[in-house]
Order: structure tokens, then C-alpha cells, then sequence
């Protein structure tokens, strides 16, 4: 069984504006209430619910216009600044877009602080058993 909501977005949260079992009657209305402009964003959710599984799925089939606009914009502006570098070209960093995986530095400096305390602390460990052994013997 599916069914379609038209989702508005008010005062920073989605609510449930309208139901329909028609996905052509949902999209058609969905597409008048985008158009009005009354609306910061707007979504259509096609809600499928499989009765012998007892599971619902969700997914959106339709954005408003504004909302794939202002995509639209936040891609264009990090390509424009991901392409100028900030100061000397050693110093340029392209900034993230959404979707893509960070990249992890190596800390090389880390590791050899790291080992150094390790060492520092094997030599510590093996004066004080010297000067047990030390002590016995006097």
C-alpha cells in the first residue's frame, strides 16, 4: 500500500500538510504549493508499507524548487572557492563537498612523542629496579 504526504517546512520544523493515494494528485499539488511561494521548502515522501513484512519504507520523490535552488548555490560556491587558493599555493586547502570523505593526516609527530615517553619510561623502570638490586647488595 503507498501513500504520499506533502511535507512543509515552518519555525525549523517538516510537518505533515497533506495525505494522498495518488501519486499524480500529490505531485500536481505539491507542485501548485511551490509555485504559491508561501513556502520555504516542501517535500512529497512516498511512504510504501509492505503488509507481510510489517515495514515501511520512506523516500522523497519530490523538492521544492528553493530547496534545490539553494543546492544548487552551495555547489557552485565551493567549486568557485575550492579553485582559489588562499594565500601561497602550498597553503591552498579545497574545501569540503558534501558527500565526499575526509582525508585523515598522518601524525607522524604524534607517534614519535609516543615512543619517546615509551622509552623514557622502560630506562625509568629499569634504574629503579638497578637501585633495588643496588640497595640489597649494600
Amino acid at each position: 500500500m503507498k501513500a504520499y504526504e506533502i511535507h512543509t517546512f515552518k519555525d525549523g520544523k517538516w510537518h505533515i500538510d497533506s495525505l494522498f493515494d495518488d501519486r499524480s494528485l500529490a505531485l500536481h499539488e505539491a507542485t501548485r504549493m511551490d509555485q504559491s511561494g508561501r513556502f520555504l521548502r516542501l517535500r512529497v515522501i512516498e511512504e510504501n508499507y509492505d503488509e507481510g513484512a510489517h515495514k515501511t519504507t520512506q523516500k522523497t520523490i519530490y523538492r521544492g524548487a528553493k530547496y534545490m535552488q539553494e543546492q544548487t548555490d552551495r555547489i557552485e560556491q565551493a567549486k568557485k572557492q575550492s579553485k582559489q587558493p588562499r594565500g601561497g599555493e602550498e597553503d591552498y586547502v579545497p574545501l569540503r563537498v558534501r558527500g565526499a570523505r575526509s582525508v585523515k593526516k598522518k601524525s607522524g609527530s604524534m607517534i614519535g612523542v609516543v615512543v619517546v615517553f615509551a622509552l623514557l619510561g622502560v630506562v625509568a623502570l629499569a634504574l629503579l629496579i638497578g637501585l633495588r638490586e643496588v640497595e640489597r647488595l649494600l
